[in-house]
């Protein structure tokens, strides 16, 4: 086990969090405001549309479930992390995330294609791969309007383990590939920017790498590499940085 030191949170991350939760809290106190005014006048004998009553709420508490979501991510990036490592068969791992991805792959009409070879196990925290490799899946599944495929293909070369992901949605343009792994930034009105940080991060505690590549138009492919044997940190010393050593 491998306790994290808390991230220091920047005055540029603050910001962008109080940007983010201002839209749907706006929304929140304008649409109960309204709300509100109704009742007041339905109390005084004045007629009110009930179908506007219930769009006004229904506003609200679908702009109160996003502010959740940013608050959850939020507390998923920030939360210090006490990690799990143990040797596990990545072939699991990977099936796991895809049975917690199955009620988006039935509603998106999404068909899953799988190439996976004859995996050695893999030092990682299940629990938190498991989360990542979700991530990347709901991406790629939202990706695709009108279904289409994810396709998986894994393998092992040389004590690394490969994870290629590909989806037949819309693909990105340059300018959005180069920011996806920014904190809030989304191209999506539902999501909150924050799945793919959180994503390379956990990845990344792992000792693992995530590479994106996407074309207009062709779909987007996501590379996850991670060692079959990770390097073991020792405490961190008195200054605050971790010593690496071989973990044989």
């Amino acid at each position: 086990m491998q306790q994290k030191k808390r991230p220091v949170l920047t005055d540029e991350f603050i910001a962008a969090v109080a940007h983010e939760i201002r839209n749907p809290l706006s929304s929140v106190k304008m649409n109960l405001q309204v709300f509100s005014r109704s009742l007041a006048a339905m109390s005084s004998g004045k007629e009110v549309s009930i179908p506007n009553l219930q769009e006004h709420l229904r506003v609200a508490l679908k702009s109160l479930e996003h502010l959740e979501r940013i608050v959850n991510d939020i507390m998923d990036v920030s939360r210090p992390e006490v990690l799990e490592f143990a040797s596990e068969s990545m072939a699991d791992v990977i099936e796991a995330s895809l049975l917690l991805a199955e009620n988006d792959l039935a509603v998106k009409g999404v068909r899953v294609v799988k190439n996976i070879g004859a995996l050695p196990k893999v030092e990682v925290d299940a629990r938190r791969m498991e989360q990542a490799l979700l991530n990347i899946f709901l991406n790629g599944i939202h990706a695709m309007k009108k279904g289409g495929r994810l396709m998986i293909n894994a393998g092992e070369r040389d004590g690394i383990v490969s994870i290629v992901i590909e989806d037949d949605g819309k693909g990105m343009p340059p300018e959005v590939l180069s920011r996806v792994f920014e904190p809030f930034f989304t191209t999506s009105p539902e999501g909150t920017g924050l799945g793919l940080t959180l994503t390379k991060r956990l990845i990344e505690q792992e000792d693992g790498t995530i590479s994106i590549e996407s074309e207009l138009g062709k779909g987007t492919r996501v590379t996850v590499m991670l060692p079959c044997r990770r390097k073991r940190r020792a405490a961190d010393d008195d200054n605050g940085h971790e010593k690496d050593t071989d973990n044989r």
